[in-house]
């Protein structure tokens, strides 16, 4: 029973039949036997099967894990998407230049669409780029978008 732990160790160090025999002192075809088969009639299951079993609990955790980073991530910086919307509002763009206020909230977007995982792929297009100046305005002050972008800002359309 020992020995079937530490195959599992090695195993799970290096997944090859080779160093699980070198490292357990274990002939190859001992622990390619342990590593496919198991031992069904002491109720040892097959090595590579725990170490599936295993792998994908730990990737379902790790999921898990980034989804709540990413999703906070998005609070905060939809928070900030707020407050540059709300600090830009009292702003004459006049004086700012055309561009001035829709850059700052452009990077905003930009970082929003990265942690969906949208436009910031290569070869993809920018959604905002089309917006005219008074448009790009309209949205940096108030929020609002034109009638053609308002499904989704953060992923490119399929045309």
């Amino acid at each position: 029973m020992d020995t079937f732990y530490l195959m599992l160790r090695a195993y799970h160090e290096r997944q090859t039949v080779g160093y699980v025999a070198k490292a357990c002192g274990v002939a190859e075809a001992t622990a390619r036997h342990y590593i496919r088969s198991g031992d069904k009639p002491r109720g040892l299951p097959a090595i590579h099967d725990l170490w599936c079993s295993a792998q994908a609990e730990i990737m379902k955790e790790e999921g898990l894990t980034l989804a709540k980073a990413r999703a906070a991530n998005l609070q905060i910086v939809q928070a900030l998407i707020d407050k540059y919307q709300a600090a830009t509002a009292s702003l004459d763009p006049s004086r700012l230049g055309p561009n001035a206020l829709v850059n700052g909230l452009d990077k905003l977007v930009r970082l929003q669409g990265t942690l969906l995982q949208g436009f910031e792929q290569p070869g993809a297009q920018d959604p905002l780029d089309d917006l005219t100046e008074d448009e790009a305005m309209e949205y940096a002050t108030k929020g609002i978008l034109p009638e053609r972008h308002r499904v989704n800002i953060t992923r490119p359309r399929k045309t």
